[in-house]
C-alpha cells in the first residue's frame, strides 16, 4: 500500500497525464462498463493556477471511485516506472 494524498497538488499533473494517455489509448481498461460509468460521472474542479482535481457532480448517486483508484494506480506506476520497466 502506498498512500496517495487526495489534494490538488498531488492529483493535478497526474490527472492531466492520465487524460492524455486515455485519449491516446495508452491505458487499456477493456471498455469496462463500471470504469466508463465512473469516468463519465467525474467532473473537474480547477483552481486559479490551472490545477485540477476530480470531483463528484451534484447527483449523490454518481460514483467516481473507479476513476480515483485508476488515478492512484497511475500515480504509483508513474512514480515507480523505472523499477517496473527494469523488471521486464
Amino acid at each position: 500500500m502506498v498512500p496517495i494524498r487526495q489534494g490538488v497538488a498531488t492529483l493535478s499533473d497526474p490527472m492531466k497525464d492520465m487524460k492524455a494517455d486515455l485519449k491516446s489509448k495508452r491505458i487499456v481498461y477493456n471498455n469496462n462498463p463500471i470504469d466508463k460509468w465512473c469516468l463519465s460521472n467525474t467532473e473537474i474542479k480547477a483552481d486559479i493556477n490551472g490545477n485540477i482535481q476530480p470531483v463528484k457532480g451534484l447527483d449523490v448517486k454518481m460514483r467516481i471511485d473507479g476513476l480515483i483508484s485508476l488515478l492512484c494506480g497511475y500515480i504509483v506506476l508513474e512514480d515507480n516506472k523505472d523499477d517496473y520497466t527494469n523488471m521486464i
